[in-house]
């Protein structure tokens, strides 16, 4: 489900494209609409946006994914609500997602301080 902020987000893409059937991300040609976006063309996208924000790393359309899995984590979402929406069925899989950030951010790092 998309919901609030999101939601409204999208409702207004969706007027402003002229969208009122068939794919939400497709290409657009001037005041044309085209097919639906494919993996490689989202994956070009992520790539292109992370550079232009001066990020490195290797970005791609699994990264948007990833970002979905740590941040719901860092906010304290419960793994099952994670897995229900991204329709993973093994936690194995979804921890594949899941991106640790800095050594120095991991709780684990700190478990003597108090000793």
């Amino acid at each position: 489900p998309i919901l609030d902020r999101a939601a409204q987000a999208l409702e207004n893409w969706l007027v402003a494209a002229g969208i009122t059937e068939g794919p939400v991300f497709r290409r657009l040609w001037k005041q044309r609409l085209g097919p639906a976006l494919s993996p490689a063309a989202v994956g070009e996208i992520v790539q292109r946006r992370a550079r232009l924000a001066g990020l490195e790393g290797d970005f791609g359309g699994h990264s948007l994914r990833s970002g979905f899995v740590t941040e719901a984590s860092r906010q304290g979402v419960p793994l099952p609500a994670i897995m229900a929406m991204t329709e993973h069925r093994a936690v194995s899989s979804v921890m594949g997602y899941f991106q640790t950030g800095g050594a120095t951010d991991n709780p684990a790092a700190r478990l003597l301080d108090d000793a």
